[in-house]
């Protein structure tokens, strides 16, 4: 009897720990389903502003340059009716600012998209890595979400596209 308890009682622990490793690899949405949490966020922050403004902010362990991160978003915005908007940079499309150079402060990359929906509302990723740590360097990603209503969802794009001009130049 008590090794048949044994052997069911590790058995329920195996299972346990089974579904808590398959549990965090599960995309979450944040109060709504395109506000996106990667597996294994941490520091999950969720800001509802005036004038219909959402904002999510997370950090998750992923390293340069995001593949599962990107393209997770990326394919749950299109599952749920969200079209990247004309001009927005490709997965694969990442900014480099500052420096490798010894001394001097790291180099950041970003990547940001925007995406809109039949209802003129607008979403935007922008995910980062700035976090100047010797052993995080391009592993610790930042990731910021920001939905807005319609009118809202007009200036920010405007914004973008600004954003995306001045770092062209």
């Amino acid at each position: 009897m008590t090794k048949h308890a044994a052997v069911t009682g590790f058995g329920v622990f195996v299972l346990l720990a089974i579904a808590g490793f398959a549990q965090q690899t599960f995309w979450r949405a944040e109060h709504y389903d395109f506000l996106l949490v990667a597996p294994n966020a941490t520091g999950v922050q969720y800001v509802d502003w005036p004038r219909g403004v959402h904002q999510l902010i997370y950090t998750v362990e992923e390293p340069y340059p995001a593949s599962y991160v990107l393209g997770g978003i990326c394919a749950n915005l299109q599952q749920k009716g969200w079209k990247q908007q004309p001009g927005a940079p490709d997965v694969n499309r990442w900014w480099k600012t500052g420096s490798d150079v010894p001394g001097k402060s790291r180099a950041q990359y970003r990547w940001s998209g925007t995406w809109g929906n039949e209802d003129n509302e607008g979403l935007s990723y922008t995910l980062d890595y700035t976090d100047f740590k010797r052993d995080h360097h391009l592993r610790t990603l930042h990731v910021e979400a920001i939905y807005s209503d319609g009118i809202a969802a007009r200036q920010n794009a405007a914004r973008s596209q600004q954003e995306l001009a001045r770092a062209k130049v």
